[in-house]
């Protein structure tokens, strides 16, 4: 993934909702919660996120998506939130545990495909680095991708 730097870069301005007006990948702002990247000869890829709650979720598409109950049907990139609880028997106790999922839909085109992926490692780090406070009943969270077909 290190072979492409620039779309490294216009991926992670897109996730810190830092616009770029200029050069091949731009990146605009629209409102509070959706970023879209402008990708030449690809349809855009819209961001939708709300850090405090870590809902991220990307689209392909040419126009800004409408978010619903339905809208991760569409979505290429979404995060599934679990809390499972883990007993400790020699202990007596047991302590939650958040577990974050952040799942990529499996896209033919391998430009897209790649694309997907950056954004997905750059999302579970950016979940990593936001749930980092945990409280005295709760063990760290986990993170990890799944691609779904």
């Amino acid at each position: 993934m290190d072979h492409f730097p620039l779309l490294q870069a216009a991926l992670e301005q897109l996730l810190n909702k830092q616009e770029k007006t200029w050069g091949y990948f731009q990146v605009k702002k629209e409102n509070d919660n959706f970023s879209c990247l402008h990708v030449p000869y690809y349809t855009s890829l819209w961001l939708y996120q709300n850090e405090k709650n870590s809902i991220y979720e990307a689209y392909w598409q040419n126009i800004m998506p409408v978010r619903d109950r339905t809208s991760t049907t569409k979505a290429a990139i979404f995060v599934r939130k679990k809390t499972k609880k883990v007993y400790f028997p020699k202990e007596g106790w047991e302590k939650k545990q958040r577990i974050f999922v952040i799942v990529r839909r499996y896209n033919s085109r391998n430009e897209v495909q790649l694309m997907n992926q950056m954004l997905a490692k750059s999302i579970q780090d950016k979940i990593q680095q936001n749930v980092i406070n945990v409280s005295h009943d709760e063990i760290v969270p986990q993170t990890m991708i799944a691609e779904e077909v």
